[in-house]
């Protein structure tokens, strides 16, 4: 006796074999040079650190005033960092300049900057502005190049500061470098990205989701996406557009893409590149039309993996 079917269901035939002009997506599609991607932004107000200092008890006597820092402050891209390092002001000479070394630290890394101060009398206090540098960084920030100014704040008082990050601009070929994978859906036009997850340079591990909408029935024209990358200190979108290709052809495995909006400590990102999208299909179904019991419209399921190319 054949079972009634109420209202709309799905059948689902795990690993059934689709036809091969459904599953040719899988096949790798060639893609236009893209050029190296950087970020390259100036914020003029880029966050501020606060806490304490000392100085030390004894120093040479013909040393500059030479004091050590400590402090935390929670700057975008970075989320909070620990600050901490020594500057020192121009000693027995004529004319010099206070410098030393201030590393910004949390758990994906470390970045350590060279301060230079403007030109001093002998003996000077610390000035309040300082030029900064990179001079070495490891973990997410490997690949940092950041410049600016320092303008830093003592307050005498009770011996503690404020520095705050002006004209910071940053430079990195590997910002959102990384891989990740996933699930999707897809009902042959548009595939859905679910349950991904990703480790990537600046952002570290985030969730993954969004969709990508095949050419179709164009003659000719690009497949397009949107990705969200999320954490708990902000996300990250990114527009996609595959190369031009002509209609009826597998959905191609490499994008261009752009950051079109961001939260939290990433607002303000502006970067693009590559990305590499492979799908990879499980499960075939159908949904079932409960009049004539004949399949409405066929869906597929399965994983993804993503590359994100510096």
């Amino acid at each position: 006796m054949r079972r009634q079917r109420i209202g709309y269901i799905s059948e689902i035939l795990e690993y059934r074999l689709v036809p091969t002009s459904v599953v040719a997506f899988q096949q790798p599609a060639a893609a236009a040079p893209v050029e190296p991607p950087l970020l390259n932004q100036i914020h003029h107000v880029f966050g501020t650190v606060q806490g304490t200092y000392s100085t030390p008890s004894f120093f040479g006597i013909d040393s500059g005033v030479t004091n050590t820092f400590q402090g935390l402050g929670n700057l975008p891209l970075f989320g909070q960092v620990q600050f901490q390092g020594t500057l020192q002001g121009p000693g027995n000479i004529a004319f010099g300049q206070a410098n030393g070394e201030i590393t910004l630290s949390n758990s994906q890394g470390t970045l350590s900057l060279e301060l230079v101060g403007p030109i001093q009398k002998s003996f000077a206090p610390l000035p309040q502005d300082f030029q900064f540098s990179v001079v070495s960084g490891t973990g997410a920030f490997s690949s940092f190049q950041m410049t600016g100014t320092i303008h830093l704040v003592e307050n005498s008082n009770n011996q503690t500061f404020s520095a705050t990050f002006l004209s910071v601009k940053i430079n990195d070929t590997a910002a959102l470098h990384g891989t990740g994978a996933g699930n999707f859906t897809s009902n042959s036009a548009t595939y859905r990205l679910t349950d991904g997850t990703a480790s990537l340079e600046i952002m570290g591990q985030v969730n993954v989701t969004g969709s990508i909408k095949g050419i179709g029935f164009a003659t000719i024209g690009r497949a397009t996406g949107k990705l969200t990358l999320t954490n708990s200190q902000g996300s990250v979108t990114l527009s996609l557009t595959s190369p031009v290709r002509h209609g009826f052809v597998p959905l191609p495995t490499q994008f261009q893409f752009k950051v079109t909006g961001s939260t939290g400590v990433y607002k303000g990102l502006n970067k693009s590149g590559s990305i590499d999208l492979t799908f990879t299909p499980t499960l075939w179904a159908s949904s079932i039309n409960p009049v004539n019991s004949l399949p409405i419209q066929p869906f597929f399921a399965g994983s993804f993996a993503i590359a994100i190319n510096p």
